[in-house]
């Protein structure tokens, strides 16, 4: 009988330090429609120059979540142009990373890489160039700009935003646990 009582002593104990462990994290959640919405939003900067490579966007990039497993995946039109050439379309198609930072409360895409480059006018030789210029630019572009930005407004998620725990991209959704200190 001392071992019933033990045991259900020992359980409620270990369901109120769960349920008071989960009390203390708050869940996140934003779509990819919210952050295409912040990119399309965001400043379109000059070409940025790689060598004898000049990379543009044309358009804001396409963003898509939960096809690659833990990236983002980004697809876009670019102008490139080589050294002597008229600038000519191309399309791209890659991933990125989230990452949150909490010193500006925000999370930003980050860590692009460039999977695919289709432009039959790039030479074969210089294919690894164009999509190291296009990494970069895209890279140069998602630093200045927060996909999704914690504010005192959210109540829920200015209380929690101190310490994230895990960030999960989801089939449309990024979706981040924090936790208050």
């Amino acid at each position: 009988m001392k071992l019933i009582i033990g045991s259900a002593f020992a359980i409620q104990f270990l369901c109120v330090g769960n349920a008071l462990a989960s009390a203390k994290e708050t869940e996140i959640t934003f779509t990819a429609k919210d952050i295409q919405t912040v990119i399309d939003k965001s400043n379109k900067s000059k070409p940025l120059i790689y060598g004898v490579i000049a990379v543009s966007l044309e358009n804001s990039p396409v963003i898509r979540l939960g096809d690659t497993p833990n990236r983002v995946d980004v697809s876009a039109l670019l102008s490139v142009q080589i050294a002597g050439a008229k600038p000519m379309p191309a399309r791209i198609s890659g991933s990125a990373n989230i990452i949150y930072v909490e010193a500006k409360k925000s999370f930003f895409l980050v860590a692009p890489l460039v999977e695919s480059v289709s432009a039959s006018f790039i030479p074969a030789a210089l294919e690894g160039a164009v999509r190291a210029a296009i990494s970069n630019r895209l890279e140069n572009a998602f630093r200045t700009t927060p996909i999704y930005t914690l504010t005192e407004r959210r109540s829920k998620e200015w209380s929690a935003w101190q310490s994230l725990k895990s960030i999960q991209i989801r089939k449309g959704e990024v979706v981040a646990k924090l936790s208050a200190q």
